[in-house]
């Protein structure tokens, strides 16, 4: 992967490149900076920060209960269409109750804005997931992707 990195940008920038004026030989690691530093061109600065939430969910027994053919079918019935139907949401289920007593399983989420979060978390809420419940949420932090780099363009801080 690396050496396939390093000849795309040889490809494409030669085998030195100057990032804030200074001249660097390619490697990994000043391919991975001027790909960030392309990254945040290529957003506007108008553009809504995309959210990374974690939550923290343990099973419970109304869950743990159902046989594995019922939990796949709940999950074909009521989550894949709310996902669906939530497209600025995207989610990764991470199993965690074999290395973790805090809680069993972690939906991991990229959302497109805090409206595409809140909108989603309010649809699960009505669904069984919580209604019966089926899961317990046991704690949830979101925080604002290169939430650091709109703080230091709205500040001028990263121009010093």
């Amino acid at each position: 992967m690396r050496r396939e990195v390093q000849e795309t940008f040889l490809d494409e920038f030669g085998s030195a490149c100057f990032i804030d004026g200074t001249r660097h030989t390619l490697n990994v690691a000043v391919a991975s900076l001027m790909l960030v530093r392309m990254s945040q061109r290529s957003r506007p600065e108008s553009a809504a920060q995309p959210l990374v939430c974690v939550m923290h969910l343990t099973a419970l027994p109304s869950w743990l209960s159902m046989s594995r053919v019922q939990r796949q079918s709940f999950v074909a019935d009521h989550v894949e269409p709310l996902l669906r139907h939530h497209p600025g949401v995207s989610v990764r289920w991470i199993d965690v109750e074999a290395f973790s007593s805090d809680c069993s399983d972690v939906l991991l989420a990229d959302a497109a804005d805090l409206r595409s979060w809140n909108t989603f978390v309010e649809a699960l809420r009505d669904t069984e997931v919580f209604a019966r419940p089926l899961f317990r949420l046991e704690l949830l932090n979101v925080g604002i992707e290169d939430g650091y780099l709109d703080y230091d363009r709205s500040t001028s801080v990263g121009c010093r």
